[in-house]
């Protein structure tokens, strides 16, 4: 009989024995009743994280481990001695011990093959399997193992020495890859992951990883050859800055199916594949923390279609050792850098908002591409070509060198900064957000449109081969330095400027500007406003102005300053001739009040003024003493035709039959066909004398009409024109016109002036305001007369709301000058269907400071009649009319609201 302590034991022992059976059987079923359909499979993934079960009975060496001591060396742990050339090496599960192999004598160096259920461990060798070979747990760290039969193995620890061979190694469980080489023109298939460390090294050798690697070694050298590849359904996560390197031998291959991912690291120097290694990417690569760098992004034996993402905050570098082709999308909010080589050919979706850098790489952007967004482009070197046949669209440009260049129209909404580089190619550049333009840029073939403010500081530059730069209508060319827009070759370029083109900075004698066989068309206002201003050979005026504010203007060799149309003005020089068809030249600058002024066209061998039918040349005649009338000096020969126009400005009245010595010439030619207004000029051989014979000068009051907000489709109140002859002579009037944008909202009432008007009379037109629209509506008035200054142009304009102010005009009366008079209260109303929120009420005009707010209950307004008031007072401070503005802003589309403010000090 057992004892009780017995007893226990024996239970105890059962039980063990139960738990280890159930166990078994556990693993035994999860390994064979995974369905397929309706029959039974065994799962490869948990039968492939097992070791093999390896009893000996078929191997003609099979270890004993007799010697005790695990060394593979050793005859006594062998069945037959040590294993030789013809040994089939076998080597049971049922020892647990590592088998440790050292070095090897020649002899037995290599075996036929190898099944082992231990763990095998190199430290020397060296060892070579002739067939096939089957391991549990290998490790090697020293020495070299070659594999040149189909192998397998459970798990794989390379720390140093070689892996080898022509054959297959499968490894089903985890590759632990620290440092040592894995070589030979066989495959290694890392079925189970691999942790990857330290610096290890791939030669020559395939590697295929089908399930998780992860790099956070030193360096991962690839060399002669050697392949990687990251399978369909793999991944490579690279948690560290840095490389997958090349270490010589014809250039490695690192393909990607699977996901490629950069997950850790910071520095900026970053982490990824270096150059000389093929990239080759038909899955995944995700660059999402500091720096991914691929430097060859392949060919993928044609066009690589895998896709390419960046996370905020990260970089992700690309670029070719020679020609590679993309046409998978690259996107995310983190920034792309073209690196520093070779040429990339992208035809798929590109849409990054973190910004594009191009560092070297020649990219083109080709059919089919769709560039959806760039983010800021910063080009430093290389080429990036926008050729898709679509327009794309960029935040912000910033170059100093490198080319861009294609056939695309490239908008820039934001600032655009040009320090050097190329702009070429068929296409057009938008730069709607202005441009800091320095160094010495080219512009090559290509179009750029400016719409905003361009600013001008550098050393040169240069257009070449027929490029165009068109400074648009309203916006500016400011030229702070005394460089040049120089030609550089090929068909002459054209810079066309219909906005404005000003030259505010620079003071030598050698100037700034445009040079010598660039076409330099203007349609604009072109002002020389600080020392000289170059125009180049080939300067046109079609229209507009061209302007000596306080500068000179300098024409290249002997072609004129060519004035079809529009007005030369003001007092200084122009170097060179000047042929005005059909314009208006005038010393006298006309804003923002007219300045009598001296003008002289001189230059040796040229100087010669050339005038036209069509051409006018005005005089402003502000008194009789010198520098108080216009005078045009002419250094060589003059050539009249068309019309001479005086004018009497400041009020000047001058006595019938004073003259005015307001021209010399070297010699003169022709005669005007017409002397405006109430003039006659005596052109002597070498000078020319104007005499006044008296003239009609009109005045208009107000100087412009300006309705208060106006609600739509109500008609306003009439505001009266008055119109005074304050000349010498009887005024005719030719015609009254209404014109302009919005014409139709403002009516002429009413018209006291006839076809002529005599000295000192007056008459008046009333005109109101009935808006069609909400918002700002304008119109002109244009009358034609016989006075200096015609025709003269009044402006019209209104506001179209849904908010009406009451009254309109608010009229405080008398009130004496210094006391205040009591508050008036002023009633919004909105008349629309939404409610109105009021943000500000201000005081505006020719004497807003006579008039205040005392209170103001405006913050908003209700639809459909709702109201609130604003409490304003007068207070003058001078006798005589006062007048201001009350202006409400507001959420309503007419905003700001406005109602004349009208009082009399006394």
């Amino acid at each position: 009989m057992l004892t009780r302590t017995a007893a226990l034991q024996v239970r105890s022992f059962l039980l063990v024995i139960s738990v280890c059976l159930l166990f078994a059987l556990t693993i035994t079923a999860s390994a064979q009743v995974q369905r397929n359909g309706s029959r039974l499979v065994v799962s490869e993934n948990r039968r492939a994280s097992l070791p093999p079960t390896v009893t000996c009975g078929s191997g003609t060496d099979n270890w004993t481990g007799t010697a005790g001591d695990n060394q593979w060396s050793t005859a006594g742990n062998w069945s037959s001695g040590v294993p030789a050339s013809t040994s089939s090496v076998c080597i049971a599960s049922t020892f647990t011990s590592t088998i440790a192999i050292g070095t090897l004598a020649a002899a037995n160096q290599t075996i036929s093959s190898l099944t082992s259920g231990a763990t095998l461990s190199l430290t020397s060798g060296p060892l070579t399997i002739s067939g096939t070979a089957t391991f549990a747990d290998l490790k090697v760290s020293g020495g070299t193992l070659t594999l040149n039969g189909a192998s397998s193995v459970t798990t794989l620890e390379l720390s140093s020495g070689t892996l080898s061979g022509t054959g297959t190694l499968t490894i089903t469980g985890m590759l632990t890859w620290s440092g040592g080489t894995e070589s030979g023109t066989g495959i290694t298939n890392a079925k189970g992951g691999i942790a990857l460390s330290g610096e290890p090294f791939l030669d020559t050798r395939t590697l295929n990883n089908s399930a998780t690697a992860t790099w956070s070694g030193i360096e991962f050298l690839m060399l002669n050859g050697s392949i990687f590849n990251n399978l369909a359904g793999a991944t490579w996560n690279h948690t560290v800055d840095t490389q997958i390197a090349f270490d010589g031998g014809n250039p490695p291959t690192f393909s990607n199916a699977g996901t490629f991912e950069k997950t850790g690291g910071t520095s900026t120097s970053g982490g990824g594949v270096t150059s000389s290694i093929v990239f080759n990417n038909s899955g995944a690569v995700q660059a999402n923390t500091g720096t991914l760098v691929i430097s060859d992004v392949g060919s993928c034996t044609g066009v690589c279609s895998g896709t390419w993402s960046v996370a905020t905050g990260a970089n992700l570098q690309l670029g070719s050792g020679g020609t590679a082709a993309l046409n998978g999308s690259i996107s995310g909010a983190g920034t792309v850098n073209f690196g520093s080589s070779g040429t990339l050919n992208y035809t798929g979706t590109y849409n990054i908002t973190g910004g594009t850098k191009e560092s070297g790489t020649t990219v083109n952007f080709t059919s089919p591409a769709t560039v959806t967004a760039t983010g800021p482009l910063t080009i430093t070197v290389g080429t990036l070509n926008f050729s898709t046949g679509k327009a794309v669209s960029v935040s912000t440009i910033t170059q100093s060198a490198g080319t861009l260049t294609g056939t695309d129209t490239l908008t820039v909404t934001g600032l655009m900064t040009w320090s050097g580089g190329t702009e070429s190619g068929t296409g057009i550049t938008n730069a709607k957000g202005g441009m800091t333009i320095s160094g010495e840029p080219f512009l090559d073939t290509r179009t750029l449109n400016n719409s905003a403010t361009a600013t001008w500081s550098g050393s040169e530059f240069l257009m070449l081969n027929g490029s165009i730069f068109n400074n648009l209508a309203g916006a500016t060319w400011n030229h702070t330095v005394d460089t040049q827009i120089a030609f550089d070759g090929g068909n002459p370029p054209t810079f066309s400027n219909a906005g404005t083109f000003e030259k505010t900075g620079g003071t030598s004698t050698s100037g700034g500007g445009v040079t010598s066989s660039i076409v330099f068309d203007n349609t604009g206002t072109v002002i020389a406003q600080s020392g000289v201003l170059l125009l180049g050979s080939s300067y046109t005026q079609t229209k507009g102005s061209t302007l000596l504010e306080g500068g000179t203007i300098l024409m290249s060799g002997t072609s004129p300053l060519a004035e079809q149309a529009g007005s030369v003005l003001g007092s200084g020089t122009i170097t060179g001739d000047v042929t005005n068809t059909a314009g208006l030249l005038s010393p006298s600058l006309s804003s923002p009040k007219v300045t009598t002024g001296s003008l002289a066209i001189s230059g040796s061998g040229a100087g010669n003024y050339t005038q036209g039918s069509g051409g006018s040349l005005l005089f402003d005649i502000a008194g009789s003493t010198a520098g108080k009338f216009d005078t045009l000096n002419i250094g060589g020969a003059a050539s009249f035709a068309g019309t001479a126009i005086l004018c009497l400005v400041s009020g000047f009245k001058p006595a019938i039959g004073t003259t005015f010595p307001v021209m010399s010439y070297a010699s003169e030619t022709g005669t005007f066909s017409k002397v405006q207004f109430g003039w006659s000029m005596a052109l002597g051989g070498t000078s020319a004398v104007a005499t006044y014979n008296g003239a009609p000068s009109d005045t208009f009051s107000p100087s412009v009409l300006s309705f208060p907000s106006t609600l739509l489709s109500t008609t306003s109140a009439p505001i009266t024109e008055t119109f005074t002859n304050v000349g010498q002579v009887a005024l005719t009037i030719t015609s009254i016109m209404l014109g302009g944008t919005n014409s139709r909202d403002f009516t002429i009432t009413s018209n006291t002036c006839s076809t002529s008007l005599a000295v000192g009379a007056k008459c008046t037109m009333t005109v109101t305001f009935t808006p069609a629209a909400v918002g700002k509506r304008t119109a002109t008035i244009t009358i034609i007369d016989d006075a200096c200054g015609s025709p003269h142009i009044l402006s019209l304009s209104g506001n179209g709301t849904e908010i009406t102010m009451s009254p309109s005009p608010v009229n405080f009366g008398t009130q004496t000058v210094g006391t205040t008079s009591a508050p008036m209260t002023v009633t919004l109303t909105n008349h629309g269907t939404t409610t109105v929120t009021v943000t500000s009420a201000t005081i505006t005009g020719t004497n807003k400071g006579d008039f205040k707010i005392q209170s103001n209950g405006c913050t908003s307004i209700a639809a459909n009649g709702g109201t609130c008031t604003i409490n304003v007072t007068f207070t003058p401070a001078a006798t005589g009319s006062r007048t201001g503005t009350l202006s409400v802003t507001d959420s309503d589309k007419g905003s700001p609201q406005t109602d004349v403010l009208e009082g009399t000090g006394s």
